[in-house]
C-alpha cells in the first residue's frame, strides 16, 4: 500500500527506502515551525499528534500507537510501545485507551471486555499521552468505552483511574518538560537497575514514571 522501495525521486534522487519514514517527520516539523511563525499563536504552545512519526519527532509533534483491540495483549504492547518511543525521541505517546477495535475473540464476553477497559483507564493514569478513542462502530461489544458509560465497577475504576491522573499532572509535567533536553519519562525497570536481574523480567508489566515511580498495573483477568 505504498511506492516500491527502490522508486526513485527526481527532485533529488533519493529512494523511497531511505525516506519513506521521513515523511511524516517532516510533516510535522514544517506544520510545527508555521504555526510557530504565525502571530496569532506567539503566545500559545502548539500541539499537534501525527501516526507517522521517526526518530525526534517528539520535538514538534506527540505521537498515538494507532489502531489496537480491547484486548489484555494490546493493553500490555502498550506498554511498550510507550517505552520504546521515550527511546526514539517522542515522550509524549499514548494508545487508544480501550483499544479502538473489540476484542476479535468471540469467546470474550462484554463484561471481561468491561473489565479490560477498566484495567485500561488505570494504565492509562500514567501514560504520558491519554485519551479514549474508538471505532464508531461499537463492535460486537454493544457498548461505550466513555468512563461514564461503563458499569461498575469499572466505570469506578475508570473514574477513580482520571481523578488520580490530575493528582499526578504537574508530576508528569514536570517530567515532560525535562525532555526538552532529551530525557525520557516511561522506562523499563532495567534503565533504572541495570545490574538487577529481575529488572530484565516482566518488562511490560513493571515500569518507571518521571524518574521516580515504579507503576504495576494489572494486565490480565
Amino acid at each position: 500500500m505504498t511506492l516500491a522501495l527502490n522508486a526513485t525521486h527526481p527532485s533529488n534522487n533519493a529512494t523511497q527506502y531511505d525516506t519513506h519514514n521521513l515523511f511524516g517527520h517532516m510533516e510535522s516539523k514544517i506544520t510545527h515551525e508555521t504555526l510557530s511563525e504565525m502571530a496569532e499563536f506567539n503566545d500559545t504552545r502548539q500541539f499537534l499528534l501525527s501516526r507517522s512519526t521517526f526518530a525526534g519527532s517528539g520535538a514538534f509533534t506527540s505521537h498515538w500507537l494507532g489502531d489496537n483491540h480491547r484486548s489484555w495483549d494490546d493493553m500490555i504492547h502498550s506498554i511498550a510501545g510507550v517505552m520504546n518511543f521515550n527511546m526514539f525521541g517522542i515522550p509524549h505517546v499514548g494508545a487508544d485507551v480501550c483499544g479502538f477495535f473489540e476484542n476479535l475473540d468471540k469467546n470474550v464476553s462484554t463484561a471481561e471486555q468491561q473489565e479490560i477497559c477498566g484495567r485500561w483507564y488505570q494504565l492509562s493514569t500514567f501514560y504520558p499521552f491519554a485519551r479514549n478513542h474508538r471505532d464508531k462502530d461499537q463492535g460486537r461489544g454493544g457498548f461505550s468505552t466513555e468512563p461514564y458509560s461503563l458499569t461498575d465497577p469499572y466505570k469506578a475504576m475508570a473514574i477513580d483511574s482520571i481523578k488520580e491522573r490530575y493528582k499526578y499532572l504537574m508530576f508528569l509535567y514536570t517530567c515532560m518538560f525535562s525532555t526538552k533536553d532529551g530525557n525520557t519519562c516511561f522506562d523499563p525497570m532495567l534503565f533504572h537497575y541495570p545490574d538487577e536481574e529481575e529488572a530484565y523480567n516482566n518488562i511490560e508489566q513493571n515500569f518507571i514514571v518521571g524518574d521516580a515511580l515504579k507503576v504495576s498495573p494489572v494486565t490480565w483477568a
